[in-house]
């Protein structure tokens, strides 16, 4: 849509300008027909600044496409540059924390006591189910921007994508496995609804669920890594 207008506002202006000119032209050659005088110097000047706009136009227009293929070449480059180098970074450690602090219940467990009540808070479970909250970057944020480079000409490799779609569905279940553990633990804190052994029982299984599914994110995103050296390298143009 930005391509189509600032296509139409180079051809009005040419149109414009060339009518100017024209204009010009005929006040210089038939403003004193009787003595068929070609007009002063200054008309003569107008009439040679305005044809020099009008050349300047179009040659501008002329480079329309190439200033526009360039532009949505940077645009694309510096969206794929976020994505490699900046997002998917954290986006992995994101998931280093989540599994961290999942993890980190184990040792309480061992050496403080079998009831979570012992060493978890209320404000311990807020703030590790807000973890996923925005603006962290998720797999939503990547489909966006790939969303945008597809409308500027560029794509992710295949294999490059089935990386990338890997650790989307490892995020999903990391997303889900910590929302369950935190829930539970939270639920038990305030209310106390399971005994003490069953809550521990179904703790571990989550934090190993937890577990699993960083081992899947971190294996795909290893080999997303490998794939190539440079970011640029990972989409076609």
């Amino acid at each position: 849509m930005e391509m189509k207008k600032l296509n139409t506002a180079l051809i009005i202006t040419v149109i414009v300008l060339l009518i100017a000119a024209i204009l010009v032209l005929i006040k210089i050659l038939f403003s004193d027909m009787k003595g068929f005088e070609w007009g002063n110097v200054s008309s003569w000047v107008s009439a040679c600044g305005t044809l020099g706009t009008l050349l300047i136009a179009l040659m501008a227009y002329r480079k329309a496409p190439e200033w526009i293929s360039q532009k949505k070449h940077d645009s694309a480059f510096d969206i794929a540059k976020k994505i490699i180098i900046e997002d998917l970074p954290e986006l992995q450690e994101l998931i280093s924390t989540v599994s961290s602090q999942a993890n980190n219940l184990i040792w309480q467990f061992d050496l403080i006591s079998n009831d979570p009540k012992d060493f978890i808070t209320l404000n311990n479970c807020t703030q590790a189910l807000a973890i996923f909250h925005p603006p962290q970057i998720s797999p939503r944020t990547f489909r966006k921007d790939l969303k945008k480079l597809r409308k500027l000409g560029w794509r992710m490799n295949q294999d490059a994508h089935q990386e990338l779609e890997k650790m989307k569905q490892s995020y999903i279940k990391i997303h889900r496995a910590n929302a369950m553990l935190w829930n539970i633990l939270k639920n038990h804190v305030t209310n106390e609804s399971h005994s003490t052994k069953s809550i521990k029982e179904r703790t571990l299984d989550l934090i190993s669920r937890v577990t699993k599914h960083e081992d899947d994110f971190e294996q795909a995103y290893e080999e997303f890594d490998r794939l190539h050296s440079s970011f640029d390298q990972y989409f076609a143009k």
